[in-house]
């Protein structure tokens, strides 16, 4: 069953005594319905082990984006988020918006949220069986990686001149000699999503600087191995 545009609005309302907007989207249509009002965002989920999972990561999550409230009923649960102020960078250009960062500073903004991601699975780990892992052969352990940095995922806000992730979904363990590769795949996914910096035409310029995050935070995430099980 796919989730309509209003799906479960009414719980959203009566649990929270707030009054909401719907903020669909296409690809929210098969596994999430996504509200707010002036100050928080409500996402609606169909209720199941890896909403659950996804929770646990949320509440040792320490970026931007803060879980707030959670409520379950027997079938859906609703995570209550703080509201990020700004426009998704996919609908900034569609305006033909500018986006005034340069290069060093999405690179810096991209390393910040990929550590803070990797930290909050490591804390995780600390807690919960759900994210155990087994240790890794080759014992170049794991990084907690988050797989999707479309544009629709950040916001950047006009007044603050700051980019925020409002999107952590999927996440999950990957080996670390698997991410060396495809951090960089990662990074080229999202700095072409600035299409107004114009060194990003040189594809020898982008691949120096795959080269450079992929090294820099190498050595800034220390190796985590698992403990034997």
């Amino acid at each position: 069953m796919y989730m309509h545009e209003n799906y479960k609005k009414d719980i959203v309302e009566n649990i929270f005594k707030t009054k909401v907007t719907s903020m669909f989207k296409g690809d929210y249509a098969s596994s999430r319905a996504v509200y707010s009002d002036d100050s928080f965002v409500y996402k609606v989920f169909k209720q199941s082990k890896i909403v659950d999972q996804f929770e646990m990561f949320l509440k040792n999550y320490k970026g931007d984006l803060k879980l707030l409230d959670v409520f379950k009923d027997d079938n859906s649960t609703i995570f209550k988020f703080n509201k990020l102020q700004g426009q998704t960078v996919d609908h900034l250009m569609k305006e033909n918006k500018t986006i005034p960062l340069d290069v060093v500073t999405l690179k810096e903004w991209f390393k910040t949220q990929v550590k803070e991601i990797h930290n909050a699975g490591v804390r995780c780990y600390e807690k919960y069986d759900e994210y155990k892992i087994k240790q890794d052969p080759w014992g170049q352990g794991f990084i907690f990686t988050f797989c999707d940095w479309s544009k629709g995922n950040f916001i950047y806000n006009e007044t603050d001149k700051k980019l925020y992730l409002v999107d952590l979904e999927p996440s999950n363990w990957m080996p670390r000699n698997i991410w060396d590769c495809v951090i960089r795949e990662q990074f080229k996914s999202f700095i072409r999503n600035f299409e107004h910096i114009k060194e990003l035409d040189d594809v020898d310029y982008v691949l120096h600087l795959e080269d450079t995050v992929q090294e820099e935070l190498n050595k800034e995430i220390p190796v985590f191995l698992a403990c034997p099980a």
